[in-house]
């Protein structure tokens, strides 16, 4: 697991380096496995594409979030993850700013939408959401990822703690009342 792990991290490595002098639309996976010195099907023994290359680096921020916050859901793990964005503003500047099929803002809204309904009871208990709730989660959602997206690209010139006080806040009752149940409980 350590090696494909390091594997893993020497692709995200490779691919914010190019980055810098890149938009990610123009990165070749040829050319990260020339960085990495390896070849086409060692990447994609690991990765679909670049935007699941791209995924998987949101997804170790995300993990990496929880453990410094010591929360999975809330506004400290909120806080959390966006110091680690704003110290990776290259990276997820481009990242936000592609696209493409797979592109990470599709990611994120999925992932947030599996999260929420994790939170409001409808993936790991009996607990189905009603129609008007399932709308508010994706309301929620949509509204969460364009405003990260715009803070991401400089837009807003929030301090990480403004912004996750201000989308904390933004939430409707029903997610707020059900994400403190959810934190209570564990």
């Amino acid at each position: 697991m350590a090696i494909k792990n390091s594997t893993k991290q020497a692709f995200a490595d490779a691919l914010k380096s190019l980055l810098v002098t890149k938009e990610l639309s123009a990165v070749r996976i040829q050319e990260l496995c020339r960085i990495c010195g390896t070849e086409r099907p060692t990447f994609y023994y690991h990765f679909r594409d670049k935007y699941d290359l791209v995924s998987w680096i949101y997804e170790q921020d995300l993990q990496k979030s929880i453990r410094l916050s010591g929360e999975r859901y809330g506004k400290a793990q909120l806080e959390q993850l966006l110091l680690i964005l704003q110290a990776d503003q290259n990276f997820y500047r481009k990242a936000f700013h592609d696209s493409g099929q797979n592109a990470l803002l599709s990611h994120i809204l999925q992932s947030n939408i599996r999260m929420a309904r994790e939170v409001l009871g409808d993936e790991q208990t009996l607990v189905h959401l009603t129609r008007e709730e399932e709308f508010q989660i994706r309301v929620y959602t949509y509204a969460w990822c364009g405003c990260l997206q715009d803070w991401v690209s400089g837009r807003y010139e929030f301090a990480p703690s403004e912004f996750a006080a201000l989308m904390y806040r933004s939430m409707s009752e029903l997610a707020l009342k059900s994400l403190q149940e959810s934190r209570e409980a564990m």
